[in-house]
């Protein structure tokens, strides 16, 4: 059932006293005239996007994927709820997710000539670098297990030619036990060399840019549980009039 002219009026209002809070740093009153307004004309799609703002500023990362979410099934163009869920999604550990949504909003406001672009540049950064992060600490596992796996299968062979050359004298097991220890010494450098290799050669083109880590410090947010990637500088968010 569509509002009626009444309700949009009332929900226009509310929005505007949301957004009059939201100015002042009252996140939770602003997101709670947000809320009334929904109610009103739950078809507003600004509504989520103003209060996905609040819910940011307050660390509220689950709160904040939602109403991005239903704000993009209302209009999925709309730049900054791409914005909101690209940073929501990379405050719950899925980068991916975060980098889609984090280029789709970047596009949008280059377009636009919107000031947020920067904003959502560095969001994209550190979304990229946390990606890398989680490759190169998958990829360091990867390499560790093969190299046990292959260390394993060594000591299995060198065991088994100790085991045969047991039935032969003393001076030839002596003489085949040196040469399979060389043997093993020369296998596992050349293991050395092609897990490095392959590690270097499985390293994204772009963890050389410095665009992913400029700018960025650890810092913890009073209102998260977890340290959290931020910029030096503050950076205004803006609320959609």
């Amino acid at each position: 059932m569509s509002p009626t002219s009444t309700q949009r009026r009332a929900a226009e209002s509310l929005k505007a006293e949301g957004n009059a809070l939201f100015t002042k740093g009252k996140y939770s009153a602003a997101a709670e005239c947000y809320t009334e307004a929904i109610t009103l004309d739950p078809s507003l799609a600004v509504l989520y996007v103003n209060r996905g703002m609040c819910y940011k500023k307050l660390c509220k990362w689950q709160q904040v994927a939602q109403d991005a979410t239903t704000a993009l099934s209302h209009n999925r163009d709309l730049m900054k709820a791409h914005y909101l869920l690209g940073v929501a999604r990379r405050e719950l550990r899925d980068v991916q997710q975060a980098i889609t949504h984090l280029s789709k909003a970047l596009e949008a406001a280059r377009e636009q000539g919107d000031s947020i672009k920067d904003e959502i540049w560095r969001e994209l950064a550190k979304a990229k670098y946390a990606a890398w992060q989680q490759d190169s600490k998958q990829r360091s596992a990867q390499a560790e297990a093969v190299k046990q796996q292959l260390d394993s299968l060594l000591r299995s062979q060198w065991l088994q030619g100790c085991v045969a050359n047991a039935t032969g004298n003393t001076a030839g097991m002596n003489g085949s036990k040196d040469g399979l220890e060389q043997e093993q010494q020369d296998l596992q450098e050349q293991l050395q060399a092609v897990l490095q290799v392959r590690v270097l050669a499985a390293l994204p083109a772009w963890r050389n840019q410095p665009a992913a880590t400029a700018g960025v410090e650890l810092a913890s947010c009073s209102a998260c549980v977890h340290a959290r990637p931020q910029i030096a500088h503050p950076v205004r968010s803006f609320v959609t009039v």
